[in-house]
């Protein structure tokens, strides 16, 4: 069942404590916190984290973007794009590269957080956390912005996103 530097990384404590338990009684585990959870290691440490996007980053690539193109920069709705990397970092969903991405997409397209560059920065941010997990979206830009046009008008659910990544993400060495 379990074997040797196996990593799991788990958002709650009573989930980390109960995997612990049933671990521990047949192999030595580590467990340290890392942002967005706990890191669980079945002997030797040989651990793999995803990194999440902050909000701060979120910010940054939009601003990028904006003054790039002229536009100006402002955050509108600070307290939304506090939400979507919420739940970009918490296990709602598969814990997965792609799932995540599709949270960060999904909800940066909708929401509608920034003045200008709101659908630029959904699919700079899904694909910048998608490249920091070795994945990179592998479609002709105009595929990409009827895609994110799509998702903007809300017509896609967030697991529609997800299967999308799926079936245009490639893996990058």
């Amino acid at each position: 069942m379990w074997a040797e530097g196996d990593t799991f990384t788990i958002d709650e404590r009573t989930q980390c404590e109960e995997l612990l338990t049933n671990v521990r009684k047949t192999h030595r585990a580590t467990v340290r916190k890392v942002d967005g959870g706990w890191v669980v290691t079945i002997g030797r440490e040989k651990t793999y984290t995803m990194r999440f996007l902050s909000a701060e980053d979120v910010i940054e690539m939009n601003r990028v973007i904006v003054e790039e193109s002229g536009e100006s920069f402002s955050v509108m709705f600070r307290a939304n794009l506090d939400y979507i990397v919420f739940r970009h970092g918490r296990k709602i969903g598969p814990s997965n590269p792609f799932y995540r991405g599709a949270i960060l997409l999904h909800g940066l397209a909708t929401t509608h957080v920034f003045v200008e560059g709101n659908k630029r920065t959904a699919i700079t941010a899904c694909d910048t956390f998608l490249r920091d997990h070795c994945y990179k979206i592998q479609v002709s830009a105009d595929q990409l912005v009827q895609f994110t046009l799509e998702v903007s008008r809300d017509s896609l659910p967030i697991e529609e996103v997800y299967l999308w990544l799926l079936k245009h993400t490639r893996k990058i060495k």
